[in-house]
């Protein structure tokens, strides 16, 4: 085969990446302690429920304090 040939015959699996790029990704992935897609999804659900849950007990301290004093 020529290489005309094999040129248009080739699909690239993926966008190339450099070895460069890789370690960068690695090293960010160790910095923040990532360590798939699928454990990123589990620790933002979990930061939400734990951001929603103290936003509530700030909101229920907020409104006992309210009721505190409309009661006195």
């Amino acid at each position: 085969m020529s290489d005309a040939e094999l040129d248009s015959q080739y699909v690239p699996t993926g966008r190339p990446q450099s070895q460069m790029a890789r370690s960068f990704a690695l090293a960010l992935d160790d910095l923040f302690k990532l360590d798939s897609s699928e454990n990123l999804d589990t620790i933002v659900s979990e930061k939400k429920n734990e951001i929603s849950t103290k936003n509530l007990r700030t909101r229920r301290a907020r409104s006992q304090t309210q009721s505190d004093r409309g009661a006195t």
